[in-house]
């Protein structure tokens, strides 16, 4: 996830780079979405398990399945600007920091 979090940091300061600064970038943002993408399915499995104890919320559990659904598109055809990447990876980053927040929040609770 903390990978992740740089590709929001590229996001704000991309335009004020040179074109050597937006190449490692890109490399980065590429590298940061081949992690995330092989590293999702373990965390999705995580989450099911903790979901299939009844603990939580089910609008918590859609919430986290529709970003994993597209966390899964997202990987099976990434982006081929750096842009699109990187807004994509960002809203799906959002999406799954809200739902493990509150699975986090629900099973604190009980």
């Amino acid at each position: 996830m903390h990978k992740t979090a740089s590709i929001l940091i590229l996001a704000l300061v991309l335009p004020a780079c040179t074109t050597a600064q937006i190449d490692e970038a890109t490399s980065i943002a590429r590298t940061s979405i081949d992690v995330i993408c092989a590293g999702y399915p373990t965390a999705d499995f995580a989450f099911q398990q903790l979901a299939a104890t009844g603990r939580l919320k089910p609008s918590t559990v859609a919430a986290e399945q529709a970003a994993v659904g597209s966390l899964a598109a997202l990987c099976a055809d990434p982006p081929k600007d750096t842009k699109t990447a990187i807004a994509a990876a960002s809203r799906v980053y959002a999406a799954l920091l809200t739902a493990a927040e509150d699975a986090r929040k629900q099973t604190a609770a009980k």
